[in-house]
């Protein structure tokens, strides 16, 4: 079947009004649709909160750059993902227990900060 121009057209804008439903967005992928005063207000907060995300997603950042900083511990683990969003901020994923939570923070934190920064949203 070919597609014509017009269709392509459309195809296209409902695949970014798709990406675009914000609700089901992690900071990072609202950042990646973001203008250059969104990044600048996470680098003059040194961050975000954690928020919970999908298994689907921490599975995604764990395999798509190699981890950086990975360590577990009896009931959690944490990583950062190698590519930084603005500066030295990157985005960590963390596992505890079964629930799964992504935050953008500086990559000079380790393991314990991380997982204090996530006790605080449960």
């Amino acid at each position: 079947m070919h597609l014509q121009p017009q269709d392509i057209m459309r195809r296209d804008q409902q695949t970014t009004r798709n990406i675009m439903n914000t609700e089901q967005m992690t900071d990072r992928q609202k950042l990646n649709n973001a203008g250059f005063s969104d990044y600048r207000n996470i680098e003059a907060n040194r961050g975000t909160d954690p928020e919970e995300v999908s298994e689907a997603h921490y599975w995604e950042m764990l395999e798509v750059l190699p981890p950086q900083k990975w360590t577990r511990d009896h009931d959690s683990q944490s990583f950062y993902v190698m590519e930084a969003l603005t500066g030295d901020l990157h985005e960590w994923i963390v596992k505890t227990g079964n629930r799964y939570f992504a935050l953008i923070a500086p990559r000079s934190l380790n393991h314990n900060q991380i997982m204090e920064k996530v006790s605080k949203a449960l």
